[in-house]
Parts: structure tokens; sequence; C-alpha cells
């Protein structure tokens, strides 16, 4: 390196000199936040050598291992290593103040430092005398804390071959130990999962510890599968007994992987004490290997309410719903994606697919919650984070939003700087729901046609319904819209009434054919010849077919669900979190078709002793029959949701552009049902149950 030099004449010279870059070497001879891991031997020996190789000093760290903590002075001392500098603190102060302390080696110390080195808190006489007293105690003590150390990871050893598939090491040496348990990171009890990759395993295994036994210890910063045992000098054998039988309890609980057992200490005092230890053992979630695939898709979800997380996880069943969401809400600032499984889907030709599902730990009526409160940045983030996990790690080219995501994520519009393709996966929804209510009616009524029918949709202002009112107009007599409650409800289903009617009077004024009784009443109006000779806007098309029509119009606004009796036929589509459809509202025979999340039909609706025919259109059959491995999903062997499907068969489709991204056209539900039926992903009767 060249340096300049200013000379007293005024002139300037350069000189070589040679540094190293390195300042020097720090290291810790036994980790402490990275959970008591000593450092072997050969590789403090090697980083000795490199650092008289870079002319850096040695500098051990050893404000944790150092003052007799495993028996010896230094924890460097029980090897032949030397450094050059060594940092104490901590202990040093005897829990009572605050000291640090650096120890150089002659050769090494600067004669200068001494003398220039100062700090606020230097020449504390208090603290001081604190320190030597500390380390006169110590040093009478050294023999105690390498004998009651031997004995502690002893008993800690054995504790280990009792559960070896628990506790995967004892690490450290004399009082600085610590406890490695098992990786939960693929868990399929949802919530050990939770724990794992929230980074907040240890916290709850030392708050269980804490609470429950009154033990206070310690988890590393660096990892979440240990603890850190760092007792006193002073304790005594029966405090060790207390600790190891602390720790046994703690391990039958993971054993038995009883989620309940584990939190119990952190729930209302109602909430515990509700049963004994139970054995579960979930096992971990299945990812099968996605080699020789023509492409990989993910899958993103959550939970559709309370029953669903119980389902998912049964150490649960003992709480209430209302338990339950509140638990959920609780953890919801440290929650993160969990990974459901991975599986390969074939399609008829054998071509395969890996699809990786990942899970969200919120309800469907905490998704609601926040958005009518304009309150989802939480669960945008957690999307978020979903999407990337699936993009990053498991390199995806297709990702599905399912349920809620979509809507939180504003049909994916929200999600930042993605490199993936998105679908909500409502065409092949739509489409599949059509093919339900299609074969049912032809299934029921063989000998009349479908146009017969007056068909209601209940939840009109969405995108779904929207597009579900353009199709179905097709093949119906009169079409009922309801949208809600809210003053809102009611102007989106107008809104969507108004769409429709404008989509379909162009296409008849364009020349189209009528397909239906609907379709015919419109082509014989005044308004169609005179669109052919002027153009008008969908507002003014509505306001002139109602003119026209008045109370004859085929395309209605409901006011309530009595309107809804007259329909022979009906589409739930709503994002209303409750099952409100009871018998009364429906008349006999009705056919019922209910796509909402979770769906809106009761149980006494679905059991009615009416006619009234209750099916899910969003069920499709896979090609190969496999098994979807998803938690708390009511789904036979070879059944998948359409959302689902569509994921996949874009994969197979690798050159398409998302069929369900932002407003869905009639042309793209058609296009995606010509593409499922040419990968063999059919309709499926399925019974009732939660559903995508």
């Amino acid at each position: 390196m060249l340096l300049p030099n200013l000379l007293f004449d005024h002139r300037i010279e350069l000189k070589t000199v040679s540094m190293s870059a390195i300042a020097g070497i720090f290291v810790e001879p036994i980790l402490g936040e990275g959970g008591a891991h000593s450092i072997p031997v050969d590789v403090l020996e090697n980083l000795a050598l490199q650092a008289k190789h870079c002319h850096a000093p040695l500098i051990f760290d050893e404000i944790q291992s150092g003052f007799f903590r495993t028996g010896r002075f230094l924890a460097s001392f029980h090897t032949t290593v030397h450094a050059d500098y060594y940092l104490l603190g901590k202990a040093l102060g005897g829990g009572v103040a605050k000291v640090g302390a650096l120890l150089i080696e002659e050769c090494a110390y600067q004669e200068a430092f001494g003398l220039i080195h100062t700090s606020t808190y230097a020449e504390d006489d208090y603290s001081s005398a604190i320190a030597l007293k500390t380390l006169s105690i110590c040093q009478k003590e050294k023999r105690r804390i390498c004998t009651i150390g031997a004995t502690l990871k002893q008993q800690l050893l054995q504790l280990q071959y009792r559960y070896p598939d628990i506790i995967t090491a004892i690490r450290g040496q004399g009082l600085m130990l610590a406890v490695s348990f098992k990786d939960y990171l693929f868990s399929q009890s949802y919530g050990f999962q939770l724990l794992a990759r929230s980074g907040y395993m240890g916290y709850v295994f030392s708050g269980y510890l804490l609470n429950n036994f009154n033990i206070r210890v310690a988890t590393p910063l660096s990892t979440t599968t240990a603890i850190r045992i760092q007792p006193s000098v002073y304790i005594s054998n029966s405090e060790i007994e207390t600790l190891i039988c602390a720790l046994d309890e703690l391990c039958r609980v993971l054993e038995a992987e009883d989620l309940y057992k584990l939190i119990e200490f952190s729930l209302k005092k109602e909430d515990r004490q509700l049963r004994p230890l139970q054995t579960f053992h979930h096992g971990d979630v299945v990812i099968e290997d996605d080699s020789n695939v023509v492409s990989k898709v993910g899958f993103l979800s959550h939970y559709i309410d309370s029953t669903s997380v119980k389902i998912a996880d049964p150490s649960l069943a003992i709480l209430s719903d209302r338990t339950i969401e509140w638990l959920l809400k609780k953890i919801m600032p440290i929650s993160e994606p969990l990974v459901l499984s991975r599986q390969i889907i074939q399609n008829q030709q054998g071509k395969r697919i890996a699809i990786t599902f990942l899970g969200l730990g919120f309800t469907s009526a905490m998704a609601k919650h926040a958005l009518k409160e304009a309150d989802g940045t939480t669960l945008r983030d957690l999307c978020h984070r979903g999407v990337s996990i699936l993009e990053e790690s498991y390199q995806v080219s297709v990702i599905g939003l399912g349920q809620y995501t979509s809507i939180i994520t504003n049909d994916g519009r929200s999600i930042p700087n993605s490199r993936v393709k998105l679908t909500t996966g409502n065409s092949f929804t739509i489409h599949t729901g059509i093919d339900a209510v299609l074969n049912e009616i032809h299934n029921q009524h063989s000998s009349h046609q479908v146009g017969l029918h007056k068909m209601g949709i209940i939840g009109a202002g969405g995108n779904i319904s929207s597009t579900y009112a353009q199709i179905c107009i097709r093949y119906v007599a009169e079409l009922c819209l309801l949208g809600g409650n809210s003053a809102s409800s009611r102007s989106k289903a107008i809104r969507t009434a108004i769409g429709v009617a404008a989509y379909t009077l162009e296409y008849l004024a364009d020349g189209g054919q009528p397909r239906s009784p609907l379709e015919n009443t419109l082509q014989a109006t005044e308004l169609i010849k005179n669109m052919k000779r002027g153009k008008y806007t969908a507002q003014q098309l509505w306001k002139q077919l109602n003119n026209e029509l008045g109370e004859h119009s085929p395309i209605k606004i409901a006011d309530s669900l009595d309107d809804i009796k007259q329909c022979s036929v009906v589409i739930v589509a709503t994002n209303d979190d409750k099952a409100f459809l009871q018998p009364e509202h429906f008349s006999a025979n009705t056919v019922i078709c209910d796509i909402s999340v979770p769906m809106n039909c009761s149980k006494a609706l679905i059991e009615n002793n009416k006619g009234i025919k209750v099916i899910f259109g969003g069920v499709v059959q896979l090609p190969a029959q496999e098994k979807l491995l998803l938690r708390s999903i009511p789904l036979a062997s070879g059944q998948s949701y359409a959302c689902i499907a569509e994921t996949i068969l874009m994969g197979f489709e690798k050159d398409q552009q998302s069929f369900s991204f932002g407003a869905i056209k009639p042309e793209q539900v058609e296009k995606i049902g010509r593409i499922g039926k040419k990968h063999g992903f059919l309709f499926s009767q399925s019974k009732v149950g939660i559903s995508f």
C-alpha cells in the first residue's frame, strides 16, 4: 500500500507499507448465543495459525464462557490454544455490578494503550471490589463447578437416552450447558410447526418450565430449538433432580405432540387443566420428490373456521371455538406460513406436476373482520411472505390464492415484485359450478328444459357472481340478483345487473342468436333495435330496459331472501362466514349450488325434507386419483377443489396467462373448462362439506 508522508521542506514522499486487512480474529471458545456449541480444538488451532500468518491478534470472547463457568478460569484453558486478547464480563460482576475486563498477552501489549484508553465507567472502585470478591469466591468453588457440572450433564445425557427422538444433543461444559430439541419445521401438527418457523419454540419451552415448575432457563438467540442450562454454582442435587423431572415432563409433552399441554400455561385460567396429557403422534408432512415434473406450482390457503383448526390439530379439540379464535389472534404477530405438503399430480397423459401447499394461521372470520375494519396489513404481509416462500424456496411458476388470500391481496395486485403467475382459481370454480347445476337439473328434470327455470344468485355483487350471471343467463328464463342487507351490497348487485344486461344486449345487438327464454325476451325489445342505430352506455341500457319492460324484466334485483324463494335454481357465492341459509328460505325441490367459503347453507338446509338439493359445485376429479394430503379438508381420494385444480392446470399449460386475475370474463371460464377436459380434470359430484 502506498501512503503519503508530508515532509517539513514541503515535499511529499510516498513509501510502501505492508499491512494486513484483517484487524483481528474473534472467536467464542463455547458459543453462548449459538447454543453452547464448543469450537473443536483443530478449528481453534487453525485460527491461531491464520492469525499468526496475517499478523493479526487472535481474540477469544470469553464474556459468557469464561470466569470459571466451565470449571477453568477460561473455557479455552481446556485446550492448548492461547489467544492474544481475552474479553471478560457478565459473571465478573457477581450478578450485581456491570464489569468488563480485557486481558492482553504481555508480548502483544502496547504500553501506550494504558495511557490513552479511557472509559466513562472506568476506575469504578465499587464494581472493581465486587469483581475481586467474585474472583476469590470462584477460585474456591472451581472444583465444585466441575463436579456439579459433570453431575448435571450426566443426568441430561440420561434424559436424552430416554428420549432420543426428542433431545438431539446435550452440549457445553461445566455449568454452561444446552439441551437441543427436535426440529418441528415440517411437523404435521401445525401449531408445533408454527412455533418452529416463528423462531419462538425455545421461548415456549422456557415459558412452560417457568410457569409449570418455577424453573428459569434461557433460549439462545441464534437457534429456536434449544434451551440454555446455566445454573448457579450453588445448585443442589435436589434442584438438579427437580430440573430433570421438569425436562422429563416437557419431553413427554413433545413426544406425545400434545400442543394443548405445551401451551396450556399461556391460556386463560378457565381453559387450563381441561384434560390430562394425550398422545397424538402427528408425524411430519409429506414432501414428495419433485424431480421429473413438467413444472412446479404452489397454493396458499388458511383455516376455514375454528372447527377446521381442531381437525388440523386434534389436541386443541378440547378448546371452545371462541378460545381458538382468541389463540389465533394472540399468536398472529409471530405467525408464519406453514408447509402443508408437496405432492405429485398427474394428468391423463401421464405428465407430472409438483404442487406445494402453504397454510396461513387465520380463519375466514378473522379475514373478514380485518377487511371490514380496513386492518388487513398483518394478514396481507403474511400472504406476501407465503408467496415469497413458494417462489424462492420451492421455485414455483404458478401460485393459487385460495379463499380470502385473493381478497386480502386484491387478487394478487398487492404482492410486490412477484415473477410468478397468480390465480384465484375462480374461473374453473365457476365452470365446475355451472356444470354441477346443469347436471343436477338434467338429472332431476330430464323431461324439462333448463330454460324453464328462474335462477337466483345470492352474493351477486362479487366478481364470481357477476361471471356466473353472465354465463347462466344463456340457460334460464329469469335472473334474480341478491346482494346483501347493506346499501353497498345492494349497489354492487345493481352494478352486476347492469353489467350482465349490457353484456347480453350487446351480444344480441351484434347478431348473436338467443340461447334461452331470457335472451328471447331481450331480443324482442325495442331497445335491441335502437342499439343497432346508436351507442349506449351500460347504465343507459339498464335504465331503458327497465323503462321498457318494468316489472316484466327478466333481470331483477332482489330486496330480500323472500324474492329468492321464487327461484328453482340458486347459486350462493358470498364472503359471509356464517351458515345463515335455512330451509324456510327456499321452495321445495330447489337446486342450490353453494360455493361460498365457508358454506352459507346450514346443516338444517343440507339435511332438509323438502326435496331441496344442496350441492357443492367446486369439486373436480383428479385423473390419477391422488389423495390431497391436506388436513381438515373433507375430500375423498381422487378429488380436488376447482381453485386448486386451476392452479395445477396452469402448471401443465406453461405458456398460458392467468385465467382468474382481476375481472373474469365468460370466455376465460369456457377456455379453462376446455383445458380441464384436455387434461382429464372433470366435474365430480361431492357431498357437501367445508371448501376452499
